[in-house]
């Protein structure tokens, strides 16, 4: 099984490749250091609640440009890097459709952010497996040209009650955002 570091690793050094696509600028990636690899599975995290940019408008955002919506600025959660260093932060809203997920229900992520953005995530599970095993991987997304990206899974009939965290990563154009929002899988929600 692969480490959760090194899966984030992994998203980050994607994000980054990716980050000056278009561009001739170089980009270093600089390691943060973290308890992610150490602490993540048992460190209960604060589930990460930004609003709708498009609750008061009827799901679309009343600016072309939703991720230049005037907003809450994320704070960082658990002490976790929310961008890559050497990089800018990039806007981002990141939600999740259900805070309670029974064993073979639905869970989607929904991202706002620049356009054309890449965007990886992976769920972390109670057991510390990930989305490869239960469900919740994308390694390959990207933000659409109105600014949002969305991807439903199925919680696997087999994943373990408790906390999950999806660790995303979005990047493009030098600028990085890392956003850890939690779920709960339950027998009954």
């Amino acid at each position: 099984m692969r480490s959760l570091a090194g899966a984030v690793a992994l998203c980050t050094l994607t994000i980054l490749a990716c980050a000056g696509c278009g561009k001739s600028t170089t980009y270093r990636a600089v390691a943060q250091s973290s308890q992610v690899g150490t602490n993540a599975a048992v460190s209960p995290m604060p589930t990460q609640s930004l609003p709708s940019p498009t609750a008061a408008t009827g799901g679309h955002p009343a600016t072309s440009n939703p991720a230049k919506i005037p907003g809450p600025t994320p704070s960082a959660s658990a002490g976790y890097p929310q961008y890559a260093g050497g990089t800018t932060p990039a806007p981002a809203t990141v939600t999740l459709a259900s805070s309670c997920v029974v064993p073979g229900g639905k869970q989607t992520l929904s991202i706002v952010s620049e356009p054309n953005f890449v965007v990886g995530y992976d769920a972390q599970y109670a057991d510390g497996r990930d989305g490869r095993t239960y469900g919740g991987m994308d390694s390959n997304g990207r933000i659409d040209s109105k600014g949002y990206y969305s991807s439903t899974w199925i919680v696997a009939a087999t994943a373990p009650v408790g906390q999950v965290i999806v660790w995303v990563a979005v990047g493009g154009s030098g600028e990085t955002a890392f956003r850890q929002p939690t779920f709960q899988v339950k027998t009954s929600c």
